[in-house]
């Protein structure tokens, strides 16, 4: 009964992996397209920022409206809608970069000093459609994730629900590592001028916009199994009550907010930091700066796989503290060491923020019910810490330093710490019926 059982799961669970390889192929496409479309754009280091920050705010504004599309469609029609608003985005960041060659053939040009948010003309334009279009991917991976992860959750013992979500989470690190390889070797050699850069952006946005399809269609004809969380959130119009007033609950939106304000921080300055410490060790050099955001993923990839087999055997909650206390170990050496060892440091946290969010997403939407399409949703508006926490991060490096900004993320681990230990106990939950 259990091999027929793990049979009929087999492959739905190879349906949502598929969506997390989604996820981090369109969240990391833009670390390789940024640097040229910052140059195409005369962009400020803020009006840069901005393009990450419209990504991540589209988890905070679209969420709600994923649990309610969960609610109203189910989760396999969930994941269509959103593939597709996906591709939309990728299809809207097409037309940005069409509309900036018209403009940039056309002879139209930024006066020196002048912000392309403040020029008129074609390339402001451009410039807000790929914001808008940014926005548009990350709405589309909002709803995706509202789906996906509930559903991983439920698919199989829920005391194993993060290797799960760790054995997707594995495929979205390897995604965000191919997609940025991928990306680069069509845009080397590409750059003779702006007009070459604008060309060759065009091909990695075709080639997801046809995937992006191609998968949604798959999902369109999939037949997934009808789970127990899908009847509670489909049989009913409108489930009645508040997640947030759940403890257990609210803490995981901070705790979801936490985590990827902390992994997005640290690799965001690494660069910086390298310049700013001056490393001593020939291969520790700025010249190889880039490897060490490249090493952060890596360990991110291998964490995860590991994860897969590891915490099968260990309780949930656990495994967030065994992650998060060595975190908050490695951030206090980076922050008490310099050069060398400080740097490699932060290097390693990617380890152990690999099985983070496999710990907190199942912790959070834990006994909810029928409300449980809804806590997702508000659990991936926590996501926005990623758009927020590199600003202040940005913020306090101006002012005091880069090698001090990093004593701001030993405050996500702290609380993520006592998440794992005190918050996550379920204090009341909603009648289960």
């Amino acid at each position: 009964m259990g091999n027929s059982k793990s049979q009929q799961y087999l492959r739905p669970l190879i349906l949502m992996v598929t969506l997390f390889f989604m996820f981090g192929m369109a969240t990391n496409i833009n670390n390789v397209l940024v640097p040229y479309i910052k140059d195409v754009y005369q962009l400020s280091n803020f009006a840069a920022t901005l393009v990450t920050f419209s990504f991540f705010m589209g988890f905070l504004v679209i969420s709600p409206l994923g649990s309610f599309i969960v609610s109203r469609f189910g989760y396999k029609n969930t994941a269509v809608i959103g593939l597709v608003t996906m591709s939309g985005g990728f299809l809207l960041a097409l037309a940005s970069s069409k509309l900036a060659l018209s403009a940039l053939e056309s002879g139209e040009v930024l006066s020196a000093g002048v912000s392309v948010l403040t020029a008129g003309g074609l390339l402001r334009v451009s410039y807000l459609v790929f914001l808008l279009a940014t926005f548009g991917v990350g709405s589309g991976v909002t709803i995706l994730q509202v789906a996906a992860n509930p559903y991983l959750t439920a698919l199989g013992n829920p005391e194993t629900a993060d290797s799960r979500i760790n054995t997707a989470g594995f495929f979205n690190s390897l995604s965000g590592s191919i997609a940025p390889l991928v990306a680069g070797m069509i845009l080397l050699g590409s750059f003779g001028s702006t007009s070459d850069a604008l060309r060759a952006i065009s091909l990695p946005y075709m080639g997801l916009i046809g995937f992006t399809l191609v998968v949604a269609v798959v999902f369109s004809f999939a037949k997934l199994p009808r789970l127990s969380i899908e009847r509670d959130v489909t049989e009913t119009s409108k489930p009645s009550g508040n997640p947030l007033k759940y403890k257990h609950m609210w803490m995981g939106v901070v705790a979801i907010f936490m985590y990827v304000a902390a992994e997005v921080s640290i690799p965001t300055l690494m660069v910086e930091l390298i310049r700013e410490s001056k490393m001593g060790w020939s291969w520790f050099s700025f010249e190889n700066a880039a490897t060490y955001g490249s090493m952060y993923w890596a360990l991110v990839m291998l964490g995860r796989l590991a994860g897969i087999f590891i915490m099968q055997k260990v309780q949930i909650h656990k495994g967030l503290i065994f992650t998060s206390g060595p975190a908050l170990l490695l951030v206090a050496l980076g922050m008490t060491t310099t050069n060398d060892l400080s740097v490699l440091a932060f290097v390693l946290v990617g380890l152990f923020n690999s099985v983070m969010w496999g710990a907190i997403f199942p912790l959070g939407i834990a006994r909810m019910g029928k409300l449980t399409n809804k806590a997702s949703g508000y659990m991936l508006m926590g996501v926005v810490g990623g758009a927020i926490y590199p600003l202040l991060q940005g913020l306090v490096a101006d002012s005091w330093g880069v090698h001090a900004s990093y004593g701001i993320i030993l405050l996500p681990y702290l609380f993520l710490l006592y998440y794992g230990l005190v918050g996550h106990k379920v204090k009341s939950a909603p009648a289960q019926v």
